[in-house]
Formats: structure tokens, C-alpha cells, sequence
């Protein structure tokens, strides 16, 4: 009868101080009497750990985890023999076994799942964003370990990875958002069962990423006025520039990205007010928030001075995705251009930031900071301030919400005496 297991090979003892007298654990196939073969696996133990790792009580993590391999080998060598004929050979096996090892081993390569996932994320439509952040970290994960298996990653892996990028001198919200896509990663490959949940290495009783606040910024209310009343006449860039940055705060911290996709559709036929979905949150979270804008004089003249002269429905408000023929660009073509925007946006922005004496770079995510903060040390309930950016969690919000500056700690400590 043919059969495959693993089992410990007493006969060759390893020898030295890499191996401390330890035995090869062995894939023994059968076929006949006389074709029968033991192959080598990767796996040494000690008479000791072997018997610990056939218990039934056993406890130990580490032969824990081989225990789950040589049953997975043991379940792979099974159904390549059984699909065998009946007078296959020990060398037929072999040959079959170990090109679809080979081809399975790809198959479990992390690099791979990081692949499959980006794929899964571009046919659900979701940011080019979340797709470019994904293949950096992979990019990180395959510089540390090109042939990494998806599942072979341990707690002990993952101190192992922290060490190493510590080294790159990259910065802890860099190294925790890399470990955050890799548990997505991980998430999405049990979803798919190509690994089994216990090897989950997170949680409470495994590797914890943890929180960093971060620095954040925002402009005092001050700096808002000052830049509304900042002179930029002779400069019709620079001007354009803070007049989106001025409609990006006072459009609930909008990004970039939902701006240029805003249509004349999306405002309400009284004029007063602009309602939209954020593309971020429109595939990820189960419920939608649509959110409310009220257009303020300020902003009315933004979207008339620099806005589109159409009147159709369909027309974006701000025409940055047509081409010289008016014509729609596809989808592609809208990333590149909000892209480009961006860095114009940013380019100028910086250039208008010295001009109000900043200590920082002004960026166009600093609308949304500011939105947020301004609210916040008004009283605004955060609640309210959740809804207004599309958030369906406080926590969310409280990110956005700059730390207190150094005026408002030492007026805040003068309290105390």
C-alpha cells in the first residue's frame, strides 16, 4: 500500500556546533518493498524535541509551527502520489513532487502575495494610491528577504525585520505602516485560505505594531485670515494656488483628489450647499457618509473666479482633468493629472508659506489639519468634526488634530499658578 510521513532518521547523526547532535527529520515514501525511498527535509531535531513534536500536549511555538510544515509536506506528498499510476516509481514521484514543491514555493513567496493583492485592489477600483504604498512595502520586505514564505512569518521574523529596517534609519510611522500592510497582506491570504489563522503572527498574544501620534501641523486661525487677505494679484499662480488651498479648509479639509473629481452636479439647486462621497471610503467602509458642505461667500467666489464657465451638470467644477479639446481623460490620465496638481499645488504653496513667516512647509494636507484643529480648539464637538471629513470613527478624526503650540502649552501651564 502506498503511504508517505515524515519520521525522524536515527541513522545519521549530525555532528558540530551548528547542528548540536541533532537528526534530520525525513519524508519516507512507499510504494513497494522494494521502491521505497527517505528524502531529505530541512528540518534537524533531537531525539528530545522530536518526541515533544509528535506529543499530543506539545507546547513549544517553535515545534509547533515545524509540526504544521511536515503535516502540510506530508499532505502534499500524499496527493502527488495518489494521482500517480499504479506502477509509477519512486523516481516518477520525486520528479512530480518536487516540481510542484517548486511551483507551490513561488506560490508562497511574500513578494507574491503582495502581488496578488495589489492586483485585487486595482480590479476593485480602489485608490492608485493604496497601490503604490503596497509595492513599497513590498519592495521593503523583498530588500530584507527575497525568498520569504507568506507561511513562515513568525513573531521572531517580524523583531528580526524591525531590527533591520531600525538600521535604514527610516522613521516609526514609516516601519509601523509597512507592518500594517504586511498584516493586511496576511489577512487577505487566510481570507483566501492559503494559510491557516493559528499562524497568525498579531495580536495580543503575538507581534503589536503600536500607535505613534506623529508631529501635527496646522495653521492658527490668524495665519487663515492673514492668507485671505494676502496680496497675490501680480501672481495669478500663486493666487490660484491659495485660492484652492482656502477651498480645500473651507470644503470640510477636502483632498486633492475628491476637488478635482467635485462636479457642477454636486452642488444642490439652491447654491448654498455641496454634498460628495470620498473615493477613499467609497469600496472600504460598509456604511457610506456623504458629506455636506456649506459654500460660503468666500468660496462661491473661488469656484467663479478660477471654476468652469459651462453650464452642464457633468462638467467639473474645476476643469483639471480636460484636455485642450474638452474632452474627458480616462482613468489613468486622472491619476497622473491629480499628481501633477499636487506637486504644482505644493510647489507654490511652499513659496506662499514664507511669505507668512511659516516654520514649516505649506502643503495642501495641511487644509485638512487645519480644518480640524480650528474646529477643535473653537469646541466644535469632535463628533461634529468627524462627520464633516468623512470619518466614521472620533479616533479618525483625532489624528487630524494638531498638538497644542507652544504659546498654547505655556498659556495652558500659567493656569496653574
Amino acid at each position: 500500500m502506498k503511504t508517505v510521513y515524515c519520521t525522524i532518521d536515527p541513522r545519521y547523526k549530525k555532528t558540530g556546533k551548528a547542528s548540536n547532535g541533532t537528526y534530520n527529520i525525513k519524508l519516507y515514501v512507499y510504494i513497494t518493498e522494494k521502491d521505497r525511498k527517505y528524502i531529505r527535509t530541512k528540518f534537524n531535531l533531537t531525539i528530545d524535541e522530536w518526541e515533544r513534536l509528535t506529543a499530543k500536549n506539545a507546547k513549544d511555538q517553535r515545534l509547533l509551527e515545524i509540526r504544521n510544515d511536515l503535516r502540510e509536506m506530508e499532505a502534499n506528498a500524499a496527493k502527488v502520489l495518489n494521482k500517480l499510476d499504479e506502477d509509477a516509481t519512486i523516481a516518477e514521484f520525486e520528479e512530480t513532487y518536487f516540481e510542484h514543491t517548486h511551483k507551490r514555493d513561488e506560490n508562497m513567496l511574500l513578494s507574491y502575495w503582495f502581488e496578488k493583492y495589489m492586483k485585487h485592489l486595482q480590479e476593485t477600483n480602489h485608490p492608485h494610491s493604496y497601490v503604490v504604498t503596497m509595492r513599497t512595502s513590498r519592495n521593503s520586505y523583498k530588500e530584507f528577504n527575497p525568498k520569504q514564505r507568506i507561511n513562515q512569518i513568525t513573531t521572531q521574523f517580524l523583531h528580526q525585520y524591525c531590527s533591520w529596517i531600525d538600521g535604514k534609519n527610516l522613521s516609526l510611522s514609516t516601519k509601523q505602516h509597512y507592518l500594517r500592510n504586511l498584516r493586511t497582506v496576511i489577512n487577505f491570504a487566510i481570507e483566501k485560505k492559503v494559510i491557516s489563522p493559528n499562524k497568525y503572527p498579531f495580536g495580543n498574544r503575538g507581534f503589536t505594531i503600536g500607535t505613534t501620534s506623529g508631529r501635527k501641523l496646522a495653521l492658527l486661525k490668524e495665519k487663515v485670515i492673514e492668507l485671505i487677505n494676502l496680496d497675490l494679484s501680480k501672481n495669478p499662480e500663486l493666487d490660484f494656488c491659495r485660492d484652492i488651498f482656502l477651498f480645500q479648509y473651507l470644503c470640510n479639509g477636502l483632498n486633492v483628489v475628491d476637488m478635482c473629481k467635485l462636479k457642477l452636479k454636486n452642488i444642490d439647486s439652491s447654491g448654498e450647499f455641496l454634498s460628495f462621497i470620498r473615493t477613499k471610503t467609497i469600496r472600504t467602509n460598509t456604511k457610506t457618509i456623504e458629506i455636506k458642505v456649506y459654500l460660503q461667500p468666500v468660496v462661491k467666489k473661488i469656484i467663479e473666479k478660477w471654476g468652469t464657465k459651462k453650464n452642464d451638470a457633468e462638467e467639473y467644477i474645476f476643469p483639471f482633468f480636460e484636455t485642450s479639446d474638452g474632452s474627458i481623460r480616462n482613468q489613468t490620465s486622472i491619476r497622473n493629472r491629480t499628481l501633477f496638481m499636487t506637486q504644482k499645488l505644493n510647489k507654490n504653496l511652499k513659496k506662499i508659506g514664507k511669505m507668512l513667516d511659516l516654520p514649516y512647509n505649506m502643503t495642501t494636507g495641511l487644509a485638512r489639519h487645519t480644518y480640524a484643529t480650528i474646529l477643535a480648539r473653537s469646541g466644535t464637538h469632535i463628533k461634529d468634526i468627524s462627520y464633516g471629513m468623512g470619518h466614521t470613527s472620533t479616533r479618525t478624526t483625532e489624528i487630524y488634530i494638531a498638538n497644542s503650540d507652544d504659546q498654547r502649552i505655556k498659556d495652558i501651564s500659567n493656569r496653574l499658578i
